[in-house]
């Protein structure tokens, strides 16, 4: 007995404090030891019934390696779902512990406030410098909403599991405003310069922010190929889509007459949402990932793809003639 409970008690559940949702599955890891026989995730959310998921040791779930005493599950976050909770119970046939004692808030969705990654440079010579004559990386955030933001209320991170990475400095944005920050990993400049950098050959931005005590998505953007002195932007402030400019606005509005852009997509796509088929209007080859960054899936010349495996949630098309994000239901 005292060696099964020692062995249960330290259980370790992650990622959920270091690694808000973006899309589709959510990976639960409990540390529950070798000897363990069973361990399963209550999973209660925020609408529709609660269910037992099982969680194993195999190598093959998000679980590490096989047989090394970590256990893992993928959860399907549903669309109808805002949130969930969860428990962990482990056992060996004779005694069993959970953790954690109280159930944990998981958000499985975005915030949505208004306050949005508007524009990203990642490789900056020319465009723009910093107060110290420097060309830096640099982010611009866009308050798209009606009332105030606090920026020390949130956080950037180019790394999931690090929610917490950049702290943002105290800058009250009003309904409309626009903030310039400088991601050039030196954060001793000055409270508008980030603690990490950009790589404009495949990298993605969090917006993430503390709701209830648990970590919660508020933006995210995910890019690749950007050339230097070009930024990937929205194409309207605030909206949709996506975009390159070969001229960037940095800390003023997308919205400017006689700014020129070069789409990211030279390609079409269709539908978006779709619950299956998804058509090209010419043959394309490349692959589909999911915004974690995993390839879910490669094609070759096709003029159509199936993505009916796959779980409901936002992906990217990459091609080589550009990127589409589309959303599978």
């Amino acid at each position: 007995l005292d060696q099964l409970e020692t062995l249960l008690e330290p259980f370790v559940v992650i990622p959920f404090d270091n690694a808000p949702w973006t899309s589709g599955e959510v990976d639960l890891l409990a540390f529950a030891g070798t000897s363990a026989s069973f361990v399963q995730a209550t999973i209660n959310p925020s609408s529709g019934s609660s269910m037992i998921v099982d969680m194993f040791d195999d190598g093959l779930h998000q679980d590490l390696a096989a047989n090394d005493g970590w256990f893992g599950a993928q959860i399907q976050a549903e669309t109808s779902w805002d949130s969930f909770t969860y428990q962990i119970m482990a056992g060996n046939g004779q005694e069993t512990d959970t953790a954690p004692c109280e159930p944990q808030l998981v958000w499985s969705s975005w915030l949505g406030n208004g306050l949005v990654i508007n524009e990203v440079m990642p490789s900056n010579t020319s465009n723009i410098a910093d107060e110290f004559g420097e060309y830096d990386d640099w982010i611009e955030l866009f308050n798209a909403g009606s009332t105030s933001q606090d920026l020390s209320n949130y956080y950037l991170t180019n790394k999931l599991e690090e929610a917490n990475k950049w702290r943002l400095p105290l800058i009250i944005l009003s309904p409309g405003e626009f903030a310039l920050l400088w991601l050039d990993d030196q954060s001793e400049q000055g409270p508008s310069h980030g603690n990490f950098n950009l790589n404009a050959s495949l990298d993605d931005v969090a917006l993430v922010a503390k709701n209830l005590e648990a970590w919660r998505t508020v933006d995210y953007v995910e890019f690749e190929n950007i050339a230097t002195d070009e930024s990937y932007g929205r194409e309207t402030d605030g909206n949709l889509p996506w975009i390159v400019f070969n001229n960037p606005t940095p800390n003023g509005s997308n919205n400017s007459i006689g700014i020129k852009e070069s789409a990211a997509v030279a390609f079409v796509v269709y539908p978006s949402p779709t619950t299956g088929e998804l058509h090209f209007d010419r043959p394309q080859t490349g692959n589909v990932v999911n915004m974690q960054g995993q390839k879910m899936m490669e094609f070759r010349e096709q003029s159509r793809i199936d993505l009916s495996t796959l779980y409901s949630g936002l992906y990217i098309i990459h091609t080589s003639a550009g990127i589409a994000r589309i959303v599978k239901d």
